[in-house]
């Protein structure tokens, strides 16, 4: 595996890559990338192609992403994008610098010059602690501060959190807690994690979700489970796309369900489209439509009329399950 020190050590800047829609493993990766490069005297930018969502801001550093950067870097580093598209208008850093490509989503391209891609991972976060701590960063002998430790190490437990749903998914084992417990070692605060992320939901995220429950759809003997959100609703409850991170969690919690999909319209016939399972291996079914992701949460996006776009989706998964 490449080494990441050596390269922030040669360059001087460095252009850190979030993907579009930030979510809590691409933000905390992205941000521990921040502080470490900072910390070794390097100027660098983070970034990510939209805005950040409201349950983040507590985080440390947050305040330095945004979306514009400068045009000169030497070393890109991108963080959770299956693709560069996912880079969104910074895709373009990849051929243009030295590039690194961090991910766990089994279906990633290697886009970049260097890619560090490890499928069975719980979370990008989990592996970029992993190649922090094999490079000694966490040593005892680090050569990095104790308060850029705590903020490395909090920022890398919000994405492990997040993408193990709160260490409720499959993909949490011995290794992802005792990962936590590391972190936790170095500072990270779950209790602060989870009132901010978890128990403090704004009005509008909460009707919205109240208009999702209210309309699920049940196919194939309730074991596909669809929920959907339609450009009115947005406007009605004044709500943003990104509000609804988490919500596909509840038709998945319910008894007969195997697949839950969620269907968030972002222009008059385009869907984005999401999927867990508490078994089949949704990766293929988004695959379908040019998506992907990890087997248990894919996504993909979908064009077309609304009615027929769920045809499509509810064929595509009984197909997988017969």
């Amino acid at each position: 595996m490449i080494k990441i020190l050596p390269l922030i050590k040669k360059a001087n800047n460095i252009l850190i890559v979030c993907h579009q829609r930030p979510d809590g493993d691409t933000l905390g990766s992205g941000l521990a990338f921040y502080f470490l490069c900072t910390a070794m005297g390097k100027r660098a930018d983070i970034v990510s192609d939209s805005p950040i969502p409201a349950h983040y801001h507590f985080m440390a550093g947050i305040g330095a992403l945004n979306n514009q950067s400068c045009k000169s870097y030497d070393l890109t580093i991108v963080v959770d994008c299956a693709d560069a598209p996912r880079m969104g208008k910074f895709a373009d850093y990849v051929n243009s610098t030295v590039s690194i490509n961090i991910d766990h989503h089994k279906t990633n391209d290697r886009f970049a010059k260097h890619n560090i891609v490890v499928a069975d991972a719980s979370s990008t976060c989990e592996v970029v602690y992993d190649i922090l701590a094999s490079e000694g960063i966490f040593a005892p002998d680090s050569f990095i501060e104790a308060n850029t430790l705590k903020n490395i190490a909090q920022s890398l437990a919000v994405g492990l959190s997040t993408d193990t749903g709160h260490f409720m998914h499959s993909s949490v084992n011995a290794k992802v807690l005792q990962t936590a417990a590391n972190l936790a070692s170095f500072g990270a605060d779950v209790h602060e994690i989870t009132n901010h992320i978890y128990r403090s939901k704004t009005k509008e995220r909460m009707f919205l979700l109240s208009k999702a429950l209210q309309g699920l759809r049940f196919f194939y003997e309730d074991r596909i489970c669809i929920m959907t959100l339609l450009l009115s609703d947005f406007e009605k409850f004044n709500a943003l796309p990104m509000q609804t991170e988490g919500f596909i969690d509840y038709p998945l919690s319910i008894q007969n369900t195997q697949v839950a999909v969620t269907i968030s319209q972002h222009e008059k016939d385009i869907f984005k489209v999401s999927f867990r399972s508490k078994g089949l291996d949704v990766s293929e079914v988004a695959g379908v439509f040019g998506g992907g992701g990890h087997a248990r949460a894919s996504g993909c996006q979908i064009t077309g009329p609304y009615e027929e776009v769920v045809e499509r989706i509810v064929k595509a998964i009984k197909d997988r399950m017969d």
